[in-house]
């Protein structure tokens, strides 16, 4: 078999991958401005509901969430909604869930075991 430089670009030129249109997302770039540059005058990570605001500001559709900031919250909200629910820390003194704790060790116990549901 001979080496011939661009033999596999041409098939993959012709590839129906290679014709795959990328989909369009409007960006509402100045929101997205706006959130960054607010973390990084505070010198810290995107929160999470901020990386989700990001996220839609792009047009990409996003797990739609509820804020609860205290237990009865959580008791409102898995009525609400049902369960199983994932609980996510948003604080800018904790980035990711690995500083506090993973949520195996913490999250999984709300299933019954805690008095939640």
């Amino acid at each position: 078999m001979v080496w011939r430089p661009g033999r596999f670009k041409d098939y993959y030129s012709r590839h129906p991958i290679a014709r795959a249109v990328s989909p369009k997302y409007s960006a509402k770039r100045t929101r997205v401005r706006q959130i960054i540059q607010k973390a990084r005058e505070e010198k810290r990570d995107l929160l999470l509901t901020e990386a989700l605001d990001v996220i839609q500001a792009y047009g990409i559709p996003a797990a739609k969430g509820t804020m609860a900031h205290s237990t009865s919250d959580v008791r409102r909200v898995m009525k609400k909604v049902g369960t199983p629910v994932a609980l996510k820390i948003v604080s800018p003194q904790i980035s990711h869930k690995s500083t506090w704790g993973s949520a195996s060790q913490r999250g999984s116990t709300l299933g019954g075991r805690t008095g939640l549901s």
